[in-house]
């Protein structure tokens, strides 16, 4: 949670104000104003991934697109050759890790520079065209640019006026970012639902575009909400003024903290991002998604699987609201860290809960023929990591349907078949008898 600025002026604070939920009617209004720009945001990661592989990455499509030779040159040199589906992915990664990082920029250029009101309405503005160039082929890799600038202006000013709402001290300020986040939830609701329907039923251009009104819509809410807002505190110097004043103690204490948290919650992001990269390629590949209702049949369009995380913290936060507002009126409600770590805990069994599904359907799944290396293919370019047995590749759930290879990590090191791990799907799947016989590895030519 963001922390009262000792210096900030409380002139500058609207805190006065009781209108939304007993807070001040500007969280009203940056409340709808995140839900909108998550919307465009998610709407568009909703897509990007299966854009860049079942589409845009065919041959004789992805050389239209500008710079595309120079980014998967780069990216292949960090990884080494890269399919389709693992250079979306790599894509996507830098995509999404780029995108958490500028806000350190933007929070910087609004602090020193622009200030916020300034920076989030040119954030929003790049993330819109960035949206809309989508639509474009050929600007496609310019479009990801312009939605990580975008996004680094935008996100962290909007996050911050949130906690100037209130005066330091304020026990409201933590309630008032669950129910911030609430709205990031809708947003994040709405999205692959519209979004990923658009573009299965009318085409990809269509979920882009509709990302784009989102945008749109985003900072047209908060233009007009903007008298409700704090305004902003002029900056002194310019974008390379320091500040003389040393941090005390505490101080330095605290923002060590926070630096070690955002480590700690860098591996739930880690994690978390994967449900629009490779879980959802998984959605899309390897689950059934066909539905009878009887009175209607159809298939479930994969992006529409993304919004059942969001879905379900739209439930839980109004609860956990309210308990922690009565236990802040019995003086029992937890710290901040207290809250995040509890949260950790429950994504940590949730990835559990993931990795179980994953290894029960490796076990049960039988050996299946790669559609990309068969035949001449899989013997004058056998790879390390393959494991054959009766010419079809042992699993398909490493890199959905492209390459179909296993984890050099799930070899012994002796390097003949063996496995580390009892607990391995592999191993579980010889021991059922799901293979039949040993599974054996070609042999792999110096080249």
């Amino acid at each position: 949670m963001t922390a009262p600025m000792a210096s900030e002026p409380a002139a500058a604070t609207p805190f006065a104000t009781h209108d939304f939920l007993g807070h001040p009617r500007g969280l009203a209004v940056l409340f709808a104003t995140e839900a909108w720009e998550r919307f465009s945001y998610f709407g568009n990661a909703a897509l990007v991934v299966l854009y860049m592989t079942k589409y845009l990455f065919d041959p004789g499509r992805s050389e239209g697109v500008l710079g595309f030779g120079a980014v998967r040159a780069a990216l292949e040199f960090l990884f080494g050759r890269l399919d389709a589906q693992p250079l979306a992915s790599q894509l996507f990664g830098f995509y999404t890790g780029l995108a958490y990082f500028t806000p350190i920029l933007g929070g910087l250029i609004a602090d020193r520079l622009l200030g916020r009101h300034r920076t989030i309405v040119i954030g929003g503005l790049f993330m819109a065209a960035g949206h809309f160039m989508m639509a474009f082929e050929a600007l496609f890799l310019l479009a990801l640019l312009m939605l990580i600038i975008g996004i680094g202006a935008f996100k962290p000013n909007i996050s911050t006026q949130v906690g100037a709402l209130y005066a330091p001290g304020d026990a409201r300020r933590d309630r008032a970012y669950s129910i911030f986040y609430l709205g990031i939830n809708v947003g994040a609701f709405a999205a692959p639902l519209i979004c990923g329907t658009l573009a299965v039923q009318y085409g990809w251009h269509y979920g882009f575009a509709a990302a784009g009104v989102g945008m749109l819509i985003s900072l047209a809410i908060y233009l007009c909400g903007a008298r409700t807002l704090p305004a902003d505190i002029p900056s002194p110097g310019g974008l390379l003024a320091r500040e003389t004043k040393r941090l005390a103690a505490a101080e330095r204490r605290a923002v060590l903290a926070l630096i070690g948290t955002c480590a700690v919650v860098t591996l739930f992001w880690a994690a978390y991002d994967q449900q629009s990269n490779t879980i959802l390629l998984w959605a899309e590949d390897f689950t059934d998604r066909s539905i009878d209702l009887g009175f209607w049949r159809g298939q479930i369009p994969s992006p529409s699987f993304l919004a059942l995380n969001p879905f379900m913290i739209f439930i839980a936060t109004p609860l956990l609201v309210g308990l922690w507002a009565r236990q802040g009126r019995r003086g029992t409600e937890p710290f901040a860290i207290s809250k995040m770590a509890f949260g950790m805990d429950d994504n940590r069994q949730g990835e559990r809960a993931v990795a179980c599904g994953l290894f029960r359907t490796c076990r049960h799944r039988r050996t299946a023929p790669c559609s990309c290396r068969t035949g001449v293919d899989l013997k004058t370019h056998p790879r390390a990591n393959d494991i054959h047995h009766d010419g079809g590749l042992v699993c398909d759930h490493a890199a959905g349907r492209h390459s179909r290879r296993i984890p050099r990590r799930f070899l012994d090191p002796a390097g003949e078949g063996g496995f580390l791990s009892a607990d391995c799907p592999h191993r579980c799947a010889r021991r059922d008898g799901a293979l039949g016989v040993e599974p054996r590895r070609p042999e792999v030519s110096g080249h």
